[in-house]
């Protein structure tokens, strides 16, 4: 799934950021392990999402999604 990393949440030690269907700040986060410290905020990454709860969804990320990440940004600015 494509997420936008908003910001980093240091008490969970995960990134935080918001799906295509997800409004800001209304609608569920998407909480993101990165995996090989590869995120930076503003980007959208792909995400495996792992777990959901009742309102987030908890993902992880890799390197070997990078490349879709970085086409699916540079898309995004066209």
């Amino acid at each position: 799934m494509p997420v936008l990393i908003e910001e980093y949440d240091s008490e969970r030690e995960l990134y935080k950021g918001r799906s295509p269907f997800d409004a800001p700040q209304i609608d569920n986060q998407v909480y993101v392990k990165d995996n090989d410290n590869a995120v930076t905020v503003g980007d959208i990454i792909t995400v495996k999402i792992n777990k959901a709860d009742t309102y987030d969804l908890y993902g992880s990320f890799t390197t070997e999604n990078k490349a879709v990440a970085k086409s699916t940004k540079q898309a995004a600015l066209v």
